[in-house]
């Protein structure tokens, strides 16, 4: 057998569990906020957002996208009332 044919018969690579309850993927994050991949990155990379980095996927909680929402909603009717 040569090294080609080797190749052709090894086995599959297992798919990736999905992450644990209550955990996102940064893609997953990104579609649950509607926003691009790369500014669930962006706001990891500048600590507004917790992650961690488990088994070679960065994961983030549900309840920490949730807080940064929170954090982040600006109340549009204490706005108007300000600006009286």
């Amino acid at each position: 057998m040569t090294g080609e044919e080797d190749h052709k018969k090894s086995k599959p690579k297992a798919k990736a569990l999905p992450p644990p309850a209550g955990h996102l993927t940064v893609d997953e994050a990104g579609a649950y906020l509607r926003v691009r991949r790369r500014r669930i990155a962006y706001l990891i990379a500048r600590k507004q957002l917790r992650s961690a980095k488990i088994g070679g996927r960065r994961l983030v909680r549900l309840v920490d996208l949730d807080a940064y929402v929170a954090e982040n909603m600006s109340d549009t009717t204490e706005s108007a009332g300000a600006a009286s």
